[in-house]
């Protein structure tokens, strides 16, 4: 949404980069324009979700462009962080729109699986910590068990 009184980067980045699960990046022949803290604003996002864990999935275009279209600086700039990409990361690459669909339709569903399997991981905890400590109140209650109980069985342990 638009925002006065930051660098326009810096409200991307906190409204959407810091609140997705997901980074889906996609180069043809351009690199993009420096922020002034990273070489582009794409790449500073990429930078950003890396270095918080999340999974970043980066496909570059092999799909065929008039030559004088294209910007010499811009693209020397996207090849050498390509270049630079492949050495720390896997990536992608597609040659048509339908070779994209395939692609993206395969590796989305792996990453989404993955991130809802570590989802319910984390979820499965929480409820389970949330049931032992329904269960221990539940306990309390049954037993006739108070704070002031507990209070006082923790100075008896502590004087012995």
């Amino acid at each position: 949404m638009p925002e006065t009184g930051v660098r326009p980067q810096d409200a991307i980045n906190r409204q959407l980069v810091a609140e997705c699960d997901l980074l889906l990046g996609m180069f043809w022949t351009k690199l993009g324009t420096n922020t002034g803290i990273a070489e582009s604003g794409t790449l500073e996002e990429i930078d950003q979700f890396v270095k918080s864990d999340r999974p970043a999935m980066l496909y570059y275009s092999h799909r065929p462009i008039d030559p004088t279209k294209i910007d010499q600086e811009q693209h020397a700039r996207l090849r050498q962080f390509k270049d630079e990409t492949h050495r720390r990361a896997l990536t992608g690459s597609f040659a048509s729109l339908d070779d994209l669909r395939h692609v993206l339709f395969r590796d989305l569903t792996r990453q989404v699986r993955a991130l809802a399997a570590n989802r319910q991981k984390s979820s499965r905890s929480r409820i389970d910590k949330a049931f032992k400590v329904t269960e221990l109140m539940l306990l309390h209650r049954d037993h006739q068990i108070t704070l002031r109980n507990v209070d006082r069985w923790e100075n008896n342990r502590s004087r012995r």
